[in-house]
């Protein structure tokens, strides 16, 4: 049992430059960043600002389109850099899993969800189809879903929430130590995008939790700490109450302004 305190996640001096074949490209970092168990870690900043770059890395999913990466991400005590691909793919949906903006990105859209969560409990080494339905069950109950109706259903026989609860179910099946949620609401309606940050209010209680957005209120309703990203860098972190109440950066300055002026039309997500 991992004991609250100990670290999880640790981003060391990451450095990540992102190119195409014309030679230019986008840098990111240097970034460091801890994740301690229990805790919540919010990345804010706008869109194209890097931090789902760094929610990648998280997970060792720097694409083809990385020229370069140095420093280091070391998850659960193992650096993601020196782990070879099959290891390192036990690590990715096992230690750590991921929540995608988009559900379609996990969710098969030609298979049922028994057959996607079986595939993924299988691909971490569980082969009792009895045990996979039982593990399957007991994650889409924790995502506030109907089980039975949930695994015997295509992606698109559920609705945009339903479907994005599917999907934090995907991420938690293997029990991970942390999850990674880039961007959870954005494609939501008003409704949906409140009870999908309510669920994740619990997730956070079990385990660690990175949450990827452009959007204050929702770290004022989850983060213990933020990290406020502009251009590939950390411009602000610290304590999520402290960064509210005393802002350092003008570009956390900027942000927050926006939620007021989003707050004052009628827009807002959380209470």
């Amino acid at each position: 049992m991992t004991v609250v305190g100990e670290q999880v996640a640790s981003v060391r001096a990451l450095v990540v430059e992102n190119g195409d074949m014309s030679g230019s490209g986008v840098r990111i970092g240097p970034i460091t960043l801890d994740v301690a168990a229990g805790q919540c870690l919010c990345l804010v900043g706008r869109s194209g600002a890097g931090k789902s770059t760094v929610g990648s890395a998280l997970l060792g999913m720097l694409g083809p389109q990385c020229r370069r990466v140095s420093g280091d991400v070391v998850i659960a005590g193992q650096s993601l850099f020196d782990l070879d691909p099959e290891r390192l793919r036990q690590v990715r949906g096992g230690t750590v899993s991921m929540v995608f903006q988009d559900p379609g990105a996990m969710l098969n859209p030609v298979r049922r969800l028994d057959r996607i969560f079986g595939d993924v409990l299988a691909a971490h080494g569980v082969t009792d189809k009895a045990t996979r339905r039982a593990r399957s069950r007991a994650a889409l109950i924790q995502a506030h879903l109907e089980p039975d109706r949930a695994l015997a259903s295509y992606p698109h026989e559920l609705s945009g929430g339903m479907r994005q609860r599917a999907s934090i179910g995907l991420a938690l099946v293997n029990e991970p130590a942390l999850v990674v949620a880039d961007e959870p609401t954005t494609a939501l309606d008003p409704t949906a995008q409140v009870a999908i940050i309510e669920l994740l209010a619990e997730v956070r209680r079990s385990r660690s939790l990175v949450v990827i957005t452009h959007d204050f209120r929702v770290a004022r309703r989850l983060a213990d700490y933020v990290a406020v990203i502009e251009a590939g860098l950390v411009v602000e972190y610290g304590p999520v109450a402290e960064v509210l109440q005393s802002p350092a950066s003008d570009v956390t300055r900027r942000l927050l302004a926006s939620e007021r002026s989003t707050a004052r039309h009628g827009r807002l997500l959380t209470q």
